[in-house]
């Protein structure tokens, strides 16, 4: 099936609602993360394909940052752009340590067992408090980059 920027895009909106939605259930978490990683996918990949129509990024966030080319969409004279372009860098870096497409067979436990190995060579210890941080790691990320993605689709189509 083929999909145009326009489907992805509009698939990312739809996900940022449905994380948004799902956020405010403590009960639905793996869902709330997993909505929140393809929130993401869905916006990098409707950027790609503006530029490239034939791709095959997988499900990489990194690989799909660099495939969408928004990060080359900011003024680099300008300081608050670059600032924007960076905190999307890192942003990416944070979603790509607690999402992965595979989530969605995951278990509450399972991911936090998998934040419990990354635990042990950190400060923290507390499971519970350690696998909220890590969270809402991913949830901030997944605000800026759809906001950030929401806001350059809107000027490009201007």
């Amino acid at each position: 099936m083929d999909y145009t920027d326009t489907d992805y895009y509009t698939a990312a909106i739809e996900r940022l609602q449905d994380f948004k939605h799902l956020s405010k259930e403590q009960d639905r978490i793996i869902f709330t993360v997993y909505s929140a990683g393809v929130a993401i996918e869905c916006m990098l990949r409707a950027y790609i394909l503006k530029y490239n129509p034939m791709f095959d990024s997988k499900h990489d966030l990194e690989n799909l940052l660099i495939d969408s080319k928004l990060t080359t969409l900011f003024d680099e004279g300008n300081k608050k752009e670059q600032k924007e372009r960076e905190a999307i860098i890192v942003a990416i870096k944070q979603a790509k340590k607690v999402w992965n497409n595979n989530l969605r067979y995951y278990s509450e436990k399972r991911l936090k067992r998998q934040f419990g190995h990354e635990m042990a060579n950190t400060k923290h210890k507390d499971i519970n408090k350690y696998f909220f941080y890590k969270c809402s790691e991913l949830f901030n990320a997944t605000h800026l980059i759809t906001e950030i993605g929401i806001a350059k689709w809107n000027y490009l189509k201007k």
